[in-house]
């Protein structure tokens, strides 16, 4: 789920690979040309009897080949879990659960101390991650032929301690108008804003919880050295 979204994933694939013991692997990514990418990244590694690039919003639904092996193990690392806010993260369980039997496996990589670390970003840092946010408009201005003017919008990134929630946005600095050829026409008020990206955070007993109400269990909570990264493993609740 997601392979680009953590180096890691290509690491235990590797590991995987290695045993012999991978006989298929699908990456699952929303957007196709993604996909295809980080399965060829993948699969170049190793040799496999099949394969699938899936492309698809995993908080709706996972299209897997009807032939496609088991057991199996699903991966979601680099906070796949917590980018899509928390009734997001109880769908894609769901999503999971419903393509599971008793023998499959999840692995989630989830982080743990979010709060530090938007509090220790520099001003490079920030400036950085501007550059980043802002960029996707210029990505969707070649993509689709959009007018968005990029000097028209502010990066603002915002922390909900209480829901232990990270959102960025991309804020109007003025009203206007902007043609998304296909799409639609977009008004903007001054100070509304197009949200870039969500990162939660959610302890042990909150992801249990989410699992179990989605008929999973969580059989393994591993926390790292300092503390900041957790591997949770879930099996179907039988």
């Amino acid at each position: 789920m997601r392979p680009s979204a953590s180096s890691a994933s290509l690491i235990l694939a590797d590991a995987l690979w290695q045993r012999g013991s991978v006989t298929a692997i699908a990456a699952a990514e929303l957007d196709s040309a993604l996909a295809v990418q980080m399965l060829e990244r993948i699969t170049g590694r190793g040799s496999f009897e099949s394969s699938a690039a899936v492309a698809c919003d995993y908080t709706v639904d996972l299209p897997l080949p009807d032939n496609f092996p088991r057991p199996r193990v699903y991966l979601c690392l680099g906070n796949v879990l917590g980018s899509v806010t928390a009734v997001g993260a109880v769908r894609l369980l769901r999503v999971l659960r419903a393509t599971m039997r008793p023998t499959d496996t999840i692995i989630l990589g989830l982080e743990m101390n979010q709060a530090d670390s938007v509090a220790a970003l520099s001003n490079e840092d920030l400036d950085a991650a501007s550059a980043r946010h802002i960029a996707a408009l210029r990505l969707i201005n070649t993509a689709v032929g959009a007018a968005f003017d990029l000097s028209r919008f502010d990066y603002r990134p915002t922390y909900d301690p209480e829901q232990r929630r990270l959102e960025t946005h991309l804020v109007a600095r003025k009203p206007l108008d902007v043609d998304v050829p296909g799409v639609c026409a977009v008004r903007f008020r001054k100070g509304e804003s197009i949200r870039t990206s969500v990162s939660c955070v959610f302890d042990r007993n909150r992801v249990a919880a989410m699992m179990a109400g989605v008929g999973l269990r969580l059989a393994e909570w591993m926390l790292d050295a300092t503390g900041g990264y957790v591997i949770a493993v879930a099996i179907p609740a039988i």
